[in-house]
């Protein structure tokens, strides 16, 4: 499988990361609307550069040549992007960082603010939350999702395995093969030669046979033709000087 991997063409790992783009974005979708998990603000950073990635891999597969090493360069580039903000989302979950500005309570920030309009529009702001108008979603809390809570029991830990933390394993991954592939020299592909039909030709036949055989394998180009109308020269020479 690693070998495989390992002599992928250019433009088979941009499809190949297209794909896994499209598996990504479906599952992001999936667990939204259909296990109802609501994503963050972090979340959906993260869903918007995978999109990216699956888009650049999606016109990086309509080029030729060299080209698409640009491609790759870019997606290495956003993969890295998606890979920082889900390391950054996963250690704030487990308590060791704090989340960015945007991404902190709108009820911490309401409460920050000195001027007096604000003061009044944060009130009002506040009213709503408690009132379940506006729904928050807290960044630093793990999703309530049967990944977690199958991990959380395994690991007898209080957290389990995030979305944040498949994301970052994911896209970790994809940023080193894509960064592989930059440097990566595919080997020239030659047409493999039939080695059963030389042999059975070289035992069965003699070696005048074995040169018009030669030449009939070539038939079709200019130069084998003219090398078939010398021979028939030669031969008619020949035979007319032994009849003389």
């Amino acid at each position: 499988m690693l070998k495989k991997i390992k002599k992928m063409y250019p433009h088979q790992s941009l499809m190949a990361i297209f794909i896994i783009g499209l598996l990504i974005i479906a599952g992001s979708f999936t667990t939204q609307y259909i296990f109802n998990v609501q994503p963050c603000e972090m979340c959906y950073w993260q869903r918007y550069l995978a999109i990216a990635m699956t888009v650049v891999a999606f016109i990086g597969t309509l080029f030729r040549g060299k080209i698409k090493k640009l491609f790759l360069a870019t997606i290495t580039l956003i993969t890295l992007a998606s890979f920082s903000v889900g390391l950054w989302q996963s250690l704030a979950q487990r308590g060791f960082v704090e989340l960015p500005i945007a991404c902190q309570a709108q009820e911490q920030a309401a409460l920050e603010v000195s001027n007096a309009q604000a003061q009044v529009e944060s009130e009002a702001l506040l009213a709503d939350l408690k009132a379940n108008k506006i729904e928050y979603i807290d960044c630093s809390k793990v999703e309530d999702f049967f990944l977690n809570n199958m991990t959380k029991e395994l690991m007898g830990t209080e957290n389990g395995i995030s979305l944040a933390n498949v994301n970052v394993v994911l896209m970790f991954f994809i940023a080193i093969f894509s960064f592989y592939k930059l440097f990566f020299k595919p080997r020239k592909r030659f047409r493999k030669f039939n080695k059963r039909h030389n042999h059975n030709h070289k035992h069965k036949h003699k070696h005048g046979n074995n040169r018009n055989n030669h030449n009939r394998r070539y038939r079709g180009s200019g130069y084998n033709r003219s090398n078939n109308r010398n021979n028939r020269r030669y031969n008619n020479n020949r035979n007319s000087s032994e009849n003389n």
